[in-house]
């Protein structure tokens, strides 16, 4: 008895290592896959123009898969709270940022996704193709960082393949010259007074014979048809977080609940008159 006691203790220990080893990296931990949606929330400086130039940290979190995020029915929070900075309630030198590498896009039923505070699907301004291999570059450094959390982890902006130095070092705000204007990103200045801040994930792809000319997909739709947008927020202790949110058309009343208001009335007035 006292043998078999030990051994199942050893496993046990063994079992314990192997976890915490699990857990070092991102990679080994399942997260920052492609397919899977990225939060980058960044602390920066803004020139004149109100131009994010770049700070010291980014912080990244795995939101889960876009095939889990499709198949929610409800608005639903998902992710760590980003407090990693050193003042977070300092949200007027934050910048966040959405998208999904999509592994393959060469078909339209695999595209590549992106956040956008446009209401409308910015138009591209280079190759899908070349915007896909950079978020997998970036994707690469954050599976073989630490782990910060649940499912986030931050590094430097300095580093190499960082999602600072390859989608925003030469244009801030632009996903590397993909999307114009700064619409491909938000400031999260409004969160210190409440607000939030929402953005439409829009899908770009290569189809088959265009070379590298990248084509819309539209925006990311939910298996019932309705949107799924991303919103940043301040929750009840001042942290912030992110939400996916489920839109569309308002659920129709059925026509038989329609019915058992007037037959509920009649009712009453029928035992009325019985009375």
């Amino acid at each position: 008895m006292k043998k078999l006691i030990g051994i199942m203790a050893v496993g046990l220990l063994l079992f314990g290592f192997a976890g915490q080893s699990m857990a070092t990296t991102a990679a080994s931990a399942g997260f920052f896959a492609a397919g899977d949606l990225i939060r980058v929330v960044y602390d920066t400086s803004y020139n004149a123009l109100g131009v994010p130039t770049g700070g010291t940290y980014e912080t990244a979190t795995d939101l889960g898969s876009v095939g889990s995020l499709t198949a929610l029915t409800a608005t639903t929070v998902v992710g760590d709270n980003f407090t990693q900075f050193t003042n977070p309630a300092a949200y007027n030198t934050l910048q966040v940022a959405y998208f999904v590498e999509s592994g393959s896009i060469t078909s339209s039923s695999s595209p590549l996704y992106i956040g956008s505070t446009s209401a409308t699907q910015p138009t591209p301004g280079s190759s899908a193709s070349t915007l896909n291999g950079g978020m997998s570059n970036v994707l690469i450094t954050y599976g073989n960082a630490t782990l910060l959390g649940t499912d986030s982890i931050q590094i430097k902006q300095s580093a190499t393949n960082s999602y600072w130095g390859i989608m925003d070092a030469s244009v801030p705000g632009s996903f590397s010259q993909f999307i114009g204007g700064g619409l491909g990103e938000s400031g999260l200045a409004s969160l210190a007074t409440g607000g939030n801040v929402q953005e439409s994930l829009y899908g770009y792809y290569e189809g088959p014979g265009r070379g590298s000319n990248p084509i819309t997909e539209g925006v990311l739709k939910m298996n019932n048809g309705q949107t799924l947008d991303v919103e940043t927020f301040v929750n009840g202790s001042g942290q912030g977080e992110s939400e996916i949110v489920v839109e569309g058309a308002p659920v129709p009343i059925p026509p038989s609940l329609l019915l058992l208001a007037p037959g509920l009335f009649g009712l009453i007035g029928l035992r009325k008159k019985v009375r």
